[in-house]
This record gives structure tokens, C-alpha cells and sequence, in this order.
């Protein structure tokens, strides 16, 4: 497992709760360096397939410019920049995450009987992610993150 544990517990616990809720970025500040964790996991999760967003918010539109960006790169480099704590920005809360159903189907095969999913890791389920991960060229790195996060914020 290559992911921090206090990462890995919050992946699963993001994941698990996209079984049954969309949910809004701001919902992935977990972890050990929460800011970064959020913007890798999320660039992954969305770039391997495990989920999408709600509604097209990676196609630039012009009756939306602020909250529409060219591409999940240009979503998730606005999201390296502005910080989370800044309530005037809603890219931290607008954008919803669903799982798709490649996403749901790697939720039911690794916590179909797993109860005490959001306070115990599961390695086998994490170990299968960062794997994930790898396939598609992303392995997990946070000591090298593709999108560094820029400022000065509570959640660095």
C-alpha cells in the first residue's frame, strides 16, 4: 500500500459514500495533506473511470465560464489553485461526483460485507485502487503530485 493510511481511509470513505450520494469535492478534504490529497484523488478517480461528474462540468461553456473548465487537467488545475477555504470560489462544492458503474462494481466486489468501511481500512480494497491507478499510467505519488497545490490554506 503506497497511499498514507489517513489517505487511504478517506478514499474508501469518499467512495463508499458515492454509493448512495453525489457528492461536492469539498467532501475529499480528508486525509494527511488534505488540499493535495484531494486534487490527485480526484483527477484519478475521474481519469481511471471510477466516477463522473453530475453534470458537464468538464465542457467549457459560455453560459457557464466559471464553473464549466476545458477538461478534467483544467478542473482539477483550478482546483490545485484556489483554495478551500475561499467560499467565494464554488468549484469546491458545485461539481458533484457520481460513481459509474465501473466504480460501483469495484465498491460491491470489495465492501459488499465490510461494515466498519469508514473507520477500518481495507488493504485489499486500497492495494486494488493504487493498481488502478498504475494501469492507467497515474500510480499513486503524492511526493510528486501532477497538480501542485498553490497558496496558503488550513488544509495544506
Amino acid at each position: 500500500m503506497k497511499m498514507h493510511p489517513k489517505d487511504a481511509l478517506a478514499a474508501q470513505f469518499f467512495l463508499n459514500i458515492l454509493v448512495t450520494d453525489p457528492m461536492s469535492s469539498t467532501y475529499i478534504l480528508e486525509g494527511n495533506n488534505p488540499w493535495q490529497f484531494a486534487v490527485e484523488f480526484i483527477y484519478r478517480i475521474y481519469s481511471c473511470g471510477l466516477t463522473d461528474f453530475a453534470f458537464d462540468v468538464l465542457t467549457k461553456s459560455e453560459q457557464s465560464p466559471n464553473t464549466t473548465y476545458d477538461g478534467i487537467e483544467d478542473f482539477c488545475y483550478h482546483l490545485s489553485i484556489t483554495d478551500p477555504d475561499d467560499f467565494e470560489s464554488i468549484i469546491w462544492i458545485d461539481a458533484n461526483i457520481i460513481l459509474t458503474p465501473f466504480g460501483r462494481k469495484l465498491m460491491e466486489a470489495y465492501f459488499r460485507d465490510l461494515d466498519n468501511w469508514d473507520t477500518e481500512i481495507n488493504i485489499p480494497f486500497i492495494e486494488k485502487l493504487e493498481d488502478i491507478f498504475t494501469e492507467h499510467g497515474l500510480e499513486w505519488d503524492l511526493e510528486n503530485p501532477k497538480f501542485p497545490v498553490v497558496g496558503n490554506s488550513e488544509y495544506l
